[in-house]
């Protein structure tokens, strides 16, 4: 019980240490953080990605004719009130900017402005209208801002940990080491 509790303690003790050094320090220490985003930006990448509209089917005539549509510049109400006929959704339309490789985007899709060929996959039929090709680039902090913070307080915890290896001799005690194996193995 007394184990226990020590642990508890213990616990608690490294719990308010690294609150106190890194998890606090990383959310209130917006200068830091934005010049550590600053430094390290060429970590986060875009890879290319399309503006685009994309229309899925489950039938191929329902996204053949999508396609004609698309090709004559018709908008996307257009779309869905020429096919979505009799209370029945034959297609369904997305736009947005994705990504390459976007489970979105159809498998196989060539990143080309205009509409592209229709795709066929186990879900349907699918086909997409590019309107504007958007180069690789570095992500800005708002898109990621989750992500640096999390490697920010990861940079924190490694400097912290040098300054304490710095600061302190550590000491093995080899034969403490010993009997925390034994009692460990058995």
């Amino acid at each position: 019980y007394a184990s226990t509790i020590d642990e508890y303690r213990n616990g608690l003790l490294i719990f308010d240490v690294m609150d106190k050094n890194i998890w606090m320090k990383a959310k209130t220490d917006t200068v830091g953080f934005q010049e550590y985003y600053e430094s390290v930006k060429e970590k986060y990448l875009w890879n290319d990605r399309v503006d685009a509209i994309l229309v899925k089917s489950s039938t191929e005539a329902a996204i053949i004719a999508a396609r004609v549509l698309l090709i004559d510049s018709k908008t996307n109400e257009e779309i869905k009130s020429d096919l979505n006929t009799e209370g029945k959704v034959n297609v369904i339309l997305s736009e947005g900017v994705f990504e390459k490789g976007d489970r979105f985007l159809p498998n196989d899709f060539d990143m080309l402005e205009g509409v592209s060929k229709v795709y066929a996959s186990k879900d349907g039929f699918t086909v997409v209208k590019v309107r504007e090709l958007i180069p690789a680039g570095i992500k800005p902090l708002d898109a990621i801002k989750g992500k640096v913070m999390s490697d920010y307080q990861s940079e924190l915890e490694s400097k912290w940990i040098e300054e304490l290896r710095a600061k302190y001799n550590v000491q093995i005690h080899k034969r403490t080491l010993k009997r925390v194996k034994k009692e460990l193995e058995s």
